[in-house]
């Protein structure tokens, strides 16, 4: 017996005065015992008190003489959120009345705890109080309902990503990681376990609709003409296999001394011809595009969503794009996605076969940095994207995950279909807030105990495992090429290599 329940109780929440020998931490389970009823319960808050030295300011004399005998008076109090009743070592809904007051408490058996928590697919780690009861999620309910991975900055967001990526790889999905820092490392084009695919994206400006494209580029919202002949030239282009923007500059370059343009082009040529200030303009916008991003651009690449390989990890290093494109760039290759899965259902429905990117299998597509892409203040295609896959991405087989570490910032009503959530260390009490209004499966002595975590240590909420409890994530080895650089070693001229600090999970 660990302690009995005290003060006020109701269906779904005790308070716990525990004995001084009880071993009880935070996150352990423990069984409420009440004459024919036994509930599983969870310990949620810890605080600790003194009989005597918590009442208000005491003399020196009496707190010392106190500190000798600290143990007479102390008391600690543990609040447990009920989980539900246990009947034939099955865990059921809560219970019809509250535990009575005074009724025994006692830590929960592993093998008690085991029975529950071991019925997913993948094993992530283990509970939070105690290594030796692994921890399995339902695989199955995270691709299909969509998952949330939260934290703040070294908490355990890019370790919790490469495992639950080489996992759900060895297992035979196709996962696609959009890695915006280039930090997960594919060797042999093995990454972990699984099958590995890297992409180093390009960019083709045939593939971008012209109205982006401009966006891209760079042209002012003010700058009409400029627009205008920008749409004009690109209708002539657009059918021509031909390097676009480098022939798009030749021809305002021609315009602009007024010969060597294509005749079909006159009419063009005739309405801004007494506009010289528009052609160099959009020419000269155009050549400091190319000149800047010569390295990514190419008109013969092609689409991110055919280079996509069923059945492994694929890793697109998105971070090889500058800011600006990539929201561009991301919006498209999501629903690309979700279009493919749609187009193998059409497929199977109709007897046919499509002409475009087909996914036969389910795909889990992991986005990083979702407060940029998915935030609550601006319109982007991306955060239009996700809305679209989190609507109707369970039906095609389209499930996702949104990793941050600003959740404050996100959209709400999309962080608010993200049915899983891995909620790692937070210290911010907006971000905390975000997570509490995710789910109506926490309650705000589960989220403030978000702070008092170690990197790796979480809370897990959502229909991917049975009920919201703390877990210690599994660590992963050579997937990460995240390191501490030797900031005093660079300063004193030392050739050193990245510190490794493995006490922090980035």
């Amino acid at each position: 017996m660990s302690g009995y329940v005290i003060g006020r109780a109701t269906v779904d929440r005790v308070e716990v005065l525990l004995r001084r020998d009880s071993g009880i931490r935070l996150g352990d389970f423990v069984v409420l015992e009440d004459g024919d009823l036994r509930a599983m319960g969870i310990v949620d808050h810890m605080e600790s008190g003194h009989r005597i030295a918590s009442e208000g300011i005491l003399s020196q004399e009496a707190v010392e003489q106190l500190a000798k005998e600290r143990e007479m008076g102390a008391f600690s109090i543990a609040m447990i959120r009920v989980l539900g009743v246990i009947k034939d070592g099955k865990l059921g809904g809560l219970p019809k009345r509250p535990i009575s007051v005074l009724s025994e408490v006692r830590k929960a058996r592993p093998a008690e705890i085991s029975s529950i928590l071991q019925k997913g697919h993948l094993e992530i780690g283990h509970v939070l109080s105690d290594p030796s009861i692994k921890v399995k999620i339902d695989v199955n309910r995270m691709v299909a309902r969509h998952l949330a991975i939260l934290s703040m900055t070294g908490g355990g967001k890019s370790n919790t990503v490469a495992l639950l990526a080489s996992e759900l790889g060895k297992m035979g999905g196709t996962v696609v990681i959009l890695d915006f820092h280039n930090e997960y490392v594919v060797t042999g084009n093995r990454f972990g376990d699984a099958p590995a695919f890297v992409i180093d994206p390009k960019l083709n400006p045939r593939q971008i609709e012209p109205e982006k494209l401009i966006e891209i580029i760079g042209l002012n919202p003010n700058a009409t003409n400029q627009r205008t002949l920008f749409h004009q030239i690109y209708e002539y282009l657009k059918s021509r296999d031909k390097p676009l923007l480098q022939i798009m500059s030749k021809i305002l370059e021609d315009m602009a001394k007024g010969e060597g343009f294509p005749e079909e082009l006159n009419e063009v040529y005739d309405r801004f011809k007494g506009k010289k200030d528009s052609i160099y303009g959009l020419k000269n916008r155009i050549d400091y595009f190319l000149k800047r991003h010569k390295s990514i651009l190419n008109d013969r690449a092609s689409k991110v969503i055919d280079m996509i390989q069923e059945e492994m990890v694929n890793i697109v290093r998105v971070g090889l794009l500058p800011d600006y494109v990539i929201d561009v760039f991301v919006g498209t290759l999501l629903s690309d996605i979700l279009l493919a899965r749609k187009a193998y259902f059409l497929t199977k429905e109709d007897h046919h076969t499509s002409s475009d990117r087909v996914l036969k299998k389910p795909i889990f597509v992991i986005l990083e940095e979702a407060h940029i892409l998915v935030d609550s203040k601006r319109k982007t295609m991306t955060k239009d994207a996700v809305i679209r896959i989190a609507r109707e991405g369970r039906k095609f087989g389209v499930g996702l995950a949104l990793v941050s570490q600003r959740p404050s910032s996100m959209d709400q009503d999309v962080l608010s279909q993200m049915n899983s959530i891995i909620a790692l260390r937070m210290i911010s009490k907006k971000d905390k807030n975000a997570v509490a209004e995710a789910s109506d499966q926490v309650d705000e002595a589960m989220v403030e105990s978000l702070s008092s975590l170690n990197p790796g240590e979480a809370l897990l909420i959502g229909p991917f495992v049975p009920f919201p409890f703390f877990a210690k994530i599994r660590k992963v080895e050579g997937l990460l090429s995240s390191s501490d650089p030797d900031i005093v070693g660079e300063w004193d001229g030392r050739e050193e290599e990245g510190v490794k600090d493995d006490s922090i999970l980035l």
